[in-house]
Parts: C-alpha cells; structure tokens; sequence
C-alpha cells in the first residue's frame, strides 16, 4: 500500500510539471496543492513545493508564492534553494514588501562562489537597479558572463543604468554593442527590441532626430514595443514638425494594436494636429467619439 502511494504521488507530481511546463499554470497549482497537502514525506515533495510557488508566482498571486518560497528556503531547501531567494527578491520588487530581501540577499552571498548559479548576479543586479542602487546594479550586472543565458538582459540594464548616470555616450555604446550580439531565446529576442528603442530615444535626447527615427521603425510589428516605437516616432515627427507623417505614425497605432495603453492619449495628440493642419471638421468628430468613449468609464470609475 505505501509502495502504490508512492507511485500515485509520483504520477501526481509527473502531471502537475507537464501542465506547469505547458504554462497551464492554474491546474498545476491545483494539483501541486493537492500533493503537498497530502504527500509531505515524500521524496518529490520539494520539487511540489517549488512549482507550486512558482506557479502562484506566474498566476501573479504573489502573497501564496511568497509563502511557499519561504517555506523552501525555511525548511525544504534541497536544490530548489537558490532559486527560491531568487524569486524572493523578485517578489519583493513586484509585492513592494523589502523588509526581508537583505536577509535574502545575503543569504545568497553565504553560498559557496563554486555552487552559486549563475542567474544569482542578474536578480540582485535587477533589485539593484530597481531600488535606484545604480552603482550596485552596474556590478552585479558586470559580473555575468558572455556565454550567459542572461547575458544580454544584463547589457540592456547596464546601458539603461549609464543613462540614469547622465552618461549617454557610454550608454549608447553599450546598446550598439548589444545589438551585435545574436539573440537566441524569445527573451534575448524582446531585449534587441528594447535596445532599438533604448537607442531611438538617445537619438532624439541629442537631437538626432532623423536618425531616431530610423532607429524606432526597427522595432517589429510583432514587437511588445511596437506601440510605444510608432508613439514615439509621432513625437519625433512633430519635433521635425512633419506633421503629417506623425499623424500616419498615431493612425497606424490605433489601427495596429487599438487596445494600447496609449491609445487615449494618442487620440487626444490625433485631435491636437488635426486642428494645427486645419482639419476642424476631422478634430471635432475625433474629439467627440474620444469624449462619448471615455467619459462614461471615468464617471463609472
């Protein structure tokens, strides 16, 4: 009988990490739920523990991960040890909770330098950067080597952390050399989007603004930045006071991605140039429709 509780907690186990893998991440938790609460002696139960924290994490319910981290990192440790202070500081940054992550960090920096993983530097460098220890973040991110997965992620804050310093010509070198790199995962992939719009933007700080603008149309369509390239390839257009083409610029926005945050916004800057080419009659229907939208959800809310 315990022989064929074994085997069934193993099967348990076996299906929650295919339906974690495939990112079902909710019928994971329920059943990783169901095998911690019932399996505790096993020899699967760490494994159970972290995928259920970290499923909770990607379900974005934050709290109940905390808790399972912890758990791990009280308790459980094993294998998942590190993995699980990682975490820990991430959902300090993300919860806005960094009473502990001191304990977190130094914990980590308790562990051997030979057993440390490599992902240990990139997580305190993102707590760093995040809290604004810039000085902090730009060595934890110096630390990680080249042939890191997250290599490239680590380029991109530090360039990011050298134009908080006010220090463009450095960080600009740092984004052209990023882009030589060749991205492999969808991670490092987003991170070259990024980049073209990290780079779009110092064009247009040094008033480079053709330029800029070449920069931003880089950025994919099938890019999660997309919408904020064309919004700033408006403003870019405005500054060169082509107005014409920022409108094209605000019109392919709205029709590319229409549920954009910045969708509002760029119906009011619409209004703003249509009235500055004389167009009142498309003005007055645009500010209209905007107005008719969005009144009644401000008042709702």
């Amino acid at each position: 009988q315990a022989s064929s509780k074994t085997q069934l907690a193993e099967h348990r186990l076996v299906d929650a990490q295919v339906l974690y893998n495939l990112r079902d991440y909710t019928r994971a938790a329920i059943l990783l739920l169901d095998y911690v609460n019932k399996y505790r002696g096993t020899r699967g139960y760490g494994a159970a523990v972290f995928y259920l924290a970290d499923s909770l994490y990607h379900k974005r319910d934050f709290l109940s991960a905390r808790r399972y981290f912890r758990l791990i990192v009280e308790r459980v440790k094993g294998k998942f040890y590190q993995e699980s202070l990682q975490r820990l500081v991430e959902l300090s940054l993300r919860t806005g909770d960094t009473s502990n992550v001191q304990t977190y960090l130094s914990l980590l920096s308790n562990i051997p330098p030979n057993q440390l993983k490599p992902s240990v530097p990139y997580v305190k460098g993102k707590y760093y950067f995040f809290k604004r220890r810039t000085d902090e973040a730009i060595r934890a991110f110096r630390a990680i080597p080249k042939q890191h997965r997250y290599h490239m992620h680590a380029q991109y804050f530090i360039g990011a952390s050298l134009v908080r310093k006010k220090q463009y010509g450095a960080a600009l070198k740092t984004f052209q050399a990023l882009l030589r790199q060749q991205p492999k995962s969808t991670g490092q992939k987003q991170i070259r989007q990024l980049t073209h719009l990290a780079i779009g933007r110092l064009l247009y700080h040094k008033n480079k603004i053709s330029q800029a603008i070449d920069r931003y149309q880089k950025v994919s369509r099938r890019s999660k930045e997309f919408d904020a390239a064309l919004y700033e390839i408006a403003w870019a257009y405005i500054k060169a006071k082509k107005l014409q083409q920022s409108l094209r610029a605000l019109d392919l926005l709205v029709l590319a991605q229409p549920d954009s945050p910045f969708v509002p916004e760029v119906k009011v800057l619409q209004g703003n140039l249509l009235i500055r080419l004389k167009q009142w009659g498309r003005a007055t229907d645009l500010f209209t429709e905007t107005r008719d939208k969005f009144v009644p959800v401000h008042k709702r809310m």
